[in-house]
């Protein structure tokens, strides 16, 4: 895995909280002094339901919504603040977000989100000329996520390994310019 100089600092966000995302942004500005903020990238996501639309538990698809469509407005907002020209903000999104791509079966609710999310990012990337915008496609991985999915659609396992797509996913975010970069789901 790839590693960075300098320290860690974790902060709690919940993607489904409407605060979490604000309270974060101040602890770290409060107790640890932090006034800028290079990259963020916003990795949390479910797939809150599985299979045919018409079955879809409507509350788990607006939980499905509020974590992966909501926590990344969210956090985008909180962070913005940090922000400096040149600072880079993407997302983990999926081409099963990609209106023009195939259906995927048993993921129209999921990938509704991922819809949503890939709109919000295209509307932020016009918004903020001097920042870095973009959703990452990382593959269908190896997750407890990525696995729970295999098993809906009856598949042993993802095809894509989590141990290649990451530091793939870093370097992306550490390369990254506004000509070349934004603006466009990547995988």
């Amino acid at each position: 895995m790839p590693q960075l100089d300098g320290d860690l600092v974790i902060v709690k966000i919940d993607s489904a909280s409407t605060t979490d995302a604000l309270e974060a942004m101040e602890e770290l500005k409060n107790r640890y002094n932090i006034t800028q903020l290079d990259i963020v990238l916003a990795n949390a996501g479910v797939a809150s339901t599985a299979g045919p639309l018409y079955q879809t538990d409507l509350e788990k698809f607006d939980h499905g919504h509020a974590v992966n469509v909501r926590g990344p407005l969210a956090l985008y907002q909180a962070v913005r603040p940090l922000f400096k020209d040149g600072a880079t903000f993407a997302v983990v999104s999926s081409e099963v977000g990609c209106i023009t791509g195939d259906w995927v079966p048993a993921l129209g609710a999921y990938g509704s989100t991922k819809v949503a999310l890939n709109f919000l990012m295209r509307g932020i990337n016009q918004e903020e000329p001097k920042l870095k915008v973009f959703a990452i496609h990382p593959g269908w991985l190896d997750t407890d996520m990525g696995n729970a999915g295999a098993k809906a659609v009856g598949v042993d396992a993802p095809p894509e390994k989590l141990s290649v797509a990451a530091p793939a996913i870093v370097q992306l975010l550490l390369k990254a310019t506004k000509e070349e970069t934004s603006g466009f789901v990547w995988k």
